[in-house]
C-alpha cells in the first residue's frame, strides 16, 4: 500500500513539468522590458498595437450588437459600437496620436 502511494506520488511530481505552458512571446517582451526598466534603469517607449484590452466584464464585449438586437440608450439607436455588460473597464489603444476620444 505505501509503495503505491509512493509510486503515484513520485509520478504525480515527475508529470508536472509536462503540463508546463510556455510563455507567449509578447509576454516574454514585457518582461523583458520590465527588467530592464528595474535593473537598467531604462525605459522603452513601446507604443501597443491598437486595440481594446478588456480589464473587467462580465460577459463578452460584442461588436454593433447586444445580443442580436442593436445598440440602444435611452431613445437613442446606434448602428456601431461596442456592448459590454454594465461596469466595465476598458482600455483603448488607438492607432496614432488623437485630438480627442468619446465614447458614451
Amino acid at each position: 500500500m505505501q509503495c503505491s502511494f509512493l509510486c503515484l506520488l513520485a509520478i504525480a511530481i515527475l508529470a508536472v513539468p509536462i503540463l508546463g505552458v510556455s510563455p507567449a512571446k509578447d509576454e516574454l517582451a514585457r518582461a523583458k522590458r520590465w527588467s530592464e526598466a528595474k535593473f537598467t534603469g531604462e525605459i522603452a517607449n513601446v507604443r501597443p498595437d491598437p486595440c481594446l484590452m478588456v480589464l473587467a466584464n462580465h460577459d463578452p464585449v460584442t461588436l454593433n450588437a447586444r445580443e442580436g438586437r442593436p445598440l440602444k440608450l435611452g431613445e437613442t439607436e446606434y448602428t456601431r459600437g461596442l456592448y459590454c455588460h454594465a461596469v466595465s473597464k476598458i482600455i483603448v489603444y488607438l492607432p496614432g496620436p488623437a485630438e480627442s476620444f468619446e465614447a458614451v
